[in-house]
């Protein structure tokens, strides 16, 4: 079972590469561009609320999917559902996927 992840797990990993598998088996980077903290809106949430925000490579695309990222941080290969948002305003070529934990 996948550790329970937590914000403190992502602060300060920001523009490093989180690296996942496609069904192909080719590698693809996501760099973490932004982490940030959520409202809580249930009594005694299990975490604090947050979100992800990675910039991924825009041939790449997943458009939603359970991902199963390494990073030098992690122990073992997290699993993450992230979703496409499009392609970013600020940084050319970057399709962004955005990731929620409540």
């Amino acid at each position: 079972m996948d550790k329970l992840l937590t914000i403190e797990n992502f602060q300060g990993q920001e523009q490093t590469a989180f690296t996942a598998q496609t069904e192909q088996g080719d590698s693809v980077d996501f760099i973490l561009t932004e982490v940030e903290a959520r409202p809580v809106r249930t009594p005694d949430p299990k975490r604090e609320p947050f979100s992800l925000i990675f910039c991924g490579p825009k041939n790449a695309q997943f458009k939603q999917a359970t991902v199963e990222l390494t990073h030098p941080s992690f122990d073992q290969p997290q699993r993450i559902f992230m979703v496409a948002l499009g392609f970013s305003k600020e940084i050319e070529g970057c399709l962004e996927y955005q990731a929620i934990f409540s």
